[in-house]
């Protein structure tokens, strides 16, 4: 293989998260040289204790749980084997694809899981990239928009001037900035999504638009406490709300309720309105609202089949409240609109922003940002110009929406409607059990 690694080659990446700095490494490693262009100016922690408490604003869904399928395993393992020999190292643990679960709609077993929390993940995705040769991380310094030359990328807009390149790759999530400037530019042909969800009534909260209330636990011991009925997790779909259990590194795990968005109302007033209040659009439940709290979060759990016996207090301590996300409805869009500005690729959830439920966002993160990696090396490879040099441009980036579309598709978790509490007399009991002046 050929190797350039002139000044001029330099690729950039704006966006330090799992599918930026997984492209950097990736490139990095095939000769091309790389800079990250990271907006949160936070410093990464020093060790691997303060490392599971890495939450950033950037990535607010850090502190939800992660479900690593075996798809994220084995693309660490063929492509990554240093990160993932890392992970293992500070405690991740491999899991058994389909455990011990007898759920209807069970995935097959098909290797290994990764159990990992994702701000240690993050973490050491984050070193393995600081030390990379060829790899240089600007933390503080986000891209403020882009520059065209002749119809293609000709440069990235920073505090104080412009960072001249040919290629860039949108890294920065499925909310990021880069559309707003492609709109600004005329360039954007329209929304670049993937998947269409899965036709489940289970994932109509999701398709919808969701809030996420996750808390993160210790358990007392190594055994878990009970089965993982959804092949690396465990809950399920309960009447009106899921719940779902994900264990991690080091004998932690998460626990994360999913209500349609809006259901829990306004935390400020915990309990069922007045009848002469008006009921908000799209309220649900409002007495949900004791969701919120760590008191009400841990009646809630202790009250559901397959997650009551891991947050026992005698099994498990919380190891930190209830943060929370609200998350859009998922989008896609057609292969035609990658292209939609020669020199600019996205990956990850800039190019798909999919169902939550389906737990594909790190996998897709990975997998489109080694396609993106193999693309340009091919591309670089490739003694091309002119017209031939954009059309060929164009077909290597339809292959990262293509590995990105096939990831996507595929479910990470499975998917089980459980027996238990439904979400009203979750929340005639969340209303009993949280003092009203718990907001």
């Amino acid at each position: 293989m050929r190797q350039t690694t002139t000044a001029s080659a330099r690729v950039l990446v704006l966006g330090a998260g799992v599918a930026g700095l997984t492209t950097a490494i990736a490139l990095a490693r095939r000769g091309i040289p790389v800079d990250v262009l990271e907006q949160d100016r936070t410093p990464a922690p020093r060790g691997r204790r303060e490392a599971g408490g890495w939450y950033r604003d950037s990535v607010p869904q850090a502190g939800q749980g992660h479900v690593f399928s075996p798809h994220c395993y084995r693309l660490l393992a063929d492509e990554l084997p240093d990160v993932l020999a890392r992970l293992l190292e500070l405690g991740a643990r491999e899991l058994a694809m389909g455990g011990s679960g007898e759920a209807a709609g069970a995935l097959p077993a098909e290797g290994f899981g990764l159990a990992v929390r994702r701000p240690v993940f993050d973490w050491v995705l984050r070193r393995v990239a600081e030390r990379e040769p060829g790899v240089r991380v600007h933390g503080g310094l986000p891209a403020t928009g882009l520059q065209i030359s002749g119809g293609q990328l000709s440069g990235v807009l920073v505090r104080g001037g412009v960072v001249a390149t040919e290629l860039a790759v949108d890294a920065t999530g499925g909310s990021g900035p880069v559309s707003g400037w492609l709109d600004d530019l005329g360039q954007r042909a329209g929304s670049i999504r993937l998947a269409v969800p899965r036709e489940d009534p289970d994932t109509a909260p999701a398709r919808a638009g969701a809030d996420h209330y996750t808390r993160c636990y210790a358990l007392h011991w190594r055994d878990d406490p009970g089965p993982l009925n959804l092949g690396l997790a465990a809950g399920g779909e309960y009447g009106g709300y899921s719940c779902r259990l994900v264990p991690a590194d080091n004998h932690t795990f998460t626990v994360t309720f999913t209500v349609p968005a809006g259901a829990l109302g306004d935390p400020a007033r915990p309990g069922r309105p007045e009848p002469a209040d008006p009921t908000p659009a799209g309220l649900v439940e409002p007495g949900l609202a004791g969701l919120c709290t760590p008191e009400g979060f841990q009646a809630a759990a202790r009250r559901l089949p397959l997650i009551a016996d891991w947050v026992d207090p005698g099994v498990a301590e919380p190891l930190t409240g209830v943060t929370t996300l609200t998350v859009s409805p998922a989008r896609r869009g057609r292969a035609e609109d990658v292209m939609r500005l020669p020199g600019l690729v996205p990956v990850g959830d800039a190019l798909h922003a999919g169902d939550p439920s389906w737990c594909s966002g790190v996998a897709v993160a990975l997998a489109s940002a080694l396609a993106c990696a193999r693309a340009v090396r091919a591309r670089r490879d490739t003694d091309i110009a002119g017209a031939e040099a954009a059309a060929h441009g164009a077909a290597v980036w339809t292959e990262v929406w293509a590995e990105a579309a096939r990831v996507a598709g595929k479910a990470a978790c499975a998917s089980a409607r459980l027996p238990g509490p439904s979400a009203r007399d979750l929340a005639v009991w969340l209303t009993g059990s949280v003092p009203a002046s718990v907001g």
